[in-house]
């Protein structure tokens, strides 16, 4: 009888508590919003929809335009390597996902969107129902912040969206809350601390002796290894694959007249160099091998010209020295140094991470009358960052070490159990046990462990873990409460915004 009650009960409830019990549910249904994951990286970007374990997109964060036509943007890779008179190649992204130009990155992510992805916008030109993560560093300036707010919810008109720093989407993806993201990237190798989750931004702290170095310094090297390169413009230059008409005897090349510098560069780093950065780069082994007591033998690549440049491996390995031990003394290295001096600066506060007191007695007066202190130590440090720090120059083992002793002495422990690297450069072979080698014999009184993932040299998944973090985040149904919508930038204004929501 209670039960047939029961039932009746259930089946004449109004129709506005069971509305107010789906709409409970549904904000917890993760798989029923399809969200987009949009990773600005300053060598490649990556676009694909939350949930996959790999990005939908992944292309050249690159443009291409013709100086004829300066306003009409080229995003297609065949065409930005397209050989054209006057055509110039320009950056979208910079200094490690810093947006160098909305207008320019607003064409790029839509054609992404539109061409790549199939995704159109209505009739409003809105992105209707769909929210978007964008990642970000964590030395985005605050007027990046604010512009890329503003574009993703009132320019491109998208349901919701959320800033996503991308030293902790990278902790999210490897399931680490607390440890230490070591990203040797294309444009910056930065180091940084992440308690609980939260990337403690005036701790952290970057170098750049990069991967756009390595390609200067072997850039440099193939110039002094060819007997067959050019002079243009004054400046000596690597032969281009569609300029050579014939390799054998004759060789004979063609040199198209009117290419630009920046197309030029572009084509010889994409097509040639970053070939050469894969098969030869090299670490030093950590342990001398019976085998190679003699030397080891020489490696050869050919060129697109066809000349075979031979490697010795001890040319191999001090390429790859360069990012451990800089030298001065090399006219590359002082030159890079030279041009890129450029300080970390944060904008916002640091999380402090809760400190739980052991003693019984402490009162909660005390506890109120440190709070002021905490405060005014965390605008002193934000305040004084452009003049504490400066990495220029600084190796890569020096920049772990430094970064791991200005952190609390608490925390050291945990951060150097559970470092994290990722980053392309970290797929130079023997340059991960090269690091926790050295990390060991500099700091004996820790445990140095060293977390990676995506070894296989197919997936890669380090060239695009930050996009992963960001996928496997906007798949969470808990996580859709975080979005911030167009209402609510009208409501409180993108300022208020970024210090409740985006700190």
């Amino acid at each position: 009888m209670s039960s047939a009650a029961t039932t009746t009960e259930l089946s004449s409830a109004p129709a506005q508590v069971q509305q107010q019990t789906q709409a409970q549910l549904q904000t917890y249904a993760g798989n029923d919003i399809t969200t987009i994951v949009l990773d600005p990286g300053s060598y490649s970007t990556r676009i694909g929809f939350a949930g996959l374990d790999h990005p939908s997109v992944i292309s050249e964060s690159n443009y291409a335009y013709d100086q004829d036509a300066p306003n009409v943007h080229l995003f297609e890779e065949h065409r930005i390597q397209y050989p054209k008179v006057g055509r110039e190649v320009g950056r979208v992204i910079e200094n490690g996902g810093v947006v160098k130009d909305f207008d320019i990155a607003s064409k790029q992510w839509r054609f992404l969107l539109e061409k790549k992805m199939g995704i159109f916008p209505e009739a409003d030109e809105s992105y209707a129902n769909l929210p978007m993560i964008l990642t970000e560093p964590i030395w985005n300036p605050i007027e990046n912040r604010i512009k890329s707010i503003e574009l993703i919810l009132e320019e491109m008109k998208f349901e919701a969206m959320y800033l996503l720093q991308q030293q902790s989407s990278i902790s999210f993806a490897m399931g680490k809350p607390n440890c230490l993201i070591v990203d040797l990237g294309h444009d910056t190798c930065s180091v940084s601390p992440v308690l609980d989750g939260f990337t403690l931004a005036s701790k952290t702290k970057r170098s750049y002796l990069n991967g756009a170095f390595l390609t200067e310094l072997f850039r440099s090297k193939l110039l002094e290894k060819s007997e067959k390169c050019d002079e243009v413009e004054g400046k000596l230059e690597l032969i281009s694959n569609f300029e050579v008409k014939s390799k054998n005897n004759p060789f004979l090349i063609n040199r198209f007249q009117g290419l630009t510098r920046s197309f030029r560069d572009n084509y010889n780093e994409r097509f040639f160099i970053q070939e050469c950065k894969e098969l030869m780069l090299k670490c030093k082994p950590t342990v001398d091998l019976p085998g190679l007591s003699n030397g080891s033998p020489a490696r050869s690549i050919e060129a697109p010209w066809g000349e075979p440049l031979v490697f010795k491996e001890e040319e191999r390995y001090e390429l790859v020295d360069q990012l451990i031990n800089p030298d001065l003394t090399n006219l590359v290295v002082k030159t890079w140094a030279a041009d890129h001096n450029d300080a970390l600066k944060t904008w916002h506060n640091d999380y402090i991470p809760v400190k739980r007191s052991t003693n019984s007695n402490a009162t909660t007066a005390q506890s109120t009358e440190q709070t002021p202190d905490i405060g005014a130590n965390i605008v002193e440090e934000s305040s004084q960052v452009d003049v504490e720090i400066n990495d220029s120059i600084t190796g890569l083992i020096d920049l772990i070490k430094t970064t791991i002793e200005n952190v609390d002495i608490d925390f050291r422990p945990t951060l150097t159990n559970n470092i994290i690297i990722t980053g392309g450069l970290s797929y130079i072979p023997g340059l991960i046990s090269l690091i926790q080698l050295e990390l060991t014999k500099q700091m004996p009184s820790f445990k140095i462990r060293i977390v990676t993932q995506g070894n296989s040299a197919m997936t890669k998944e380090r060239l695009y873990q930050t996009w992963l973090g960001g996928s496997i985040l906007g798949s969470l149904g808990s996580f859709q409460q975080l979005y911030v919508g167009k209402q609510e930038l009208e409501e409180v204004g993108v300022e208020r915004l970024l210090k409740s929501r985006f700190r």
